[in-house]
């Protein structure tokens, strides 16, 4: 049985943009989305891997695309995903059921609500990159400027200086929302 992950609110990083192991694919409601792997601190010295989903959907499309950039991407092109790994950002690391099976949920700010139902075409993921591509044009791209060794406040906010390394017992995450 793998080992439970230890649930709050911790620091993150997308990983560098290697675009055999970011997914892009449809939600159980047949929405196009993005898991993003994320390099996750957790207590006692360790670090997780773990996929945060982004919905394209009517709805959800303008939520995910501020959580691009909040990671840092560069650029319109979600195929791309340039500069995914620049910003540390907070996540929530839950627990959920989904089809009677407890499952592991990552979030950045509020909850990405489903999983991937099927990939992607090569033509859907075109149409859905030109789609974005105009929305992303609109929003700034996200630098984050910060006090050396600020800590985020639990609230969705993302740094450029990381945490500690070794994810060691030193580094205290922020307080989860009462």
């Amino acid at each position: 049985m793998a080992t439970r992950w230890t649930t709050g609110i911790w620091k993150a990083r997308a990983l560098a943009v290697d675009l055999k192991r970011h997914e892009w694919g449809k939600s159980v409601a047949n929405n196009p989305q993005i898991g993003i792997v994320m390099n996750i601190a957790q207590p006692r010295g360790t670090k997780r891997e773990g996929v945060a989903y982004l919905t394209l959907s009517a709805d959800a499309k303008e939520w995910s695309l501020q959580r691009l950039r909040l990671l840092g991407m560069k650029g319109t092109d979600l195929r791309v995903l340039d500069g995914i790994d620049r910003n540390y950002v907070d996540v929530d690391v839950s627990y959920e059921v989904f089809d009677g099976k407890e499952r592991l949920k990552i979030e950045i700010v509020t909850p990405a609500k489903a999983q991937h139902k099927h990939a992607l075409s090569p033509t859907e993921l075109d149409a859905l990159a030109s789609m974005a591509s105009h929305d992303l044009g609109k929003l700034p791209e996200v630098t984050l400027a910060v006090p050396p060794n600020a800590k985020g406040n639990g609230a969705g906010t993302a740094e450029t200086e990381p945490p500690p390394d070794d994810f060691s017992d030193a580094y205290e995450p922020p307080a989860a929302a009462v």
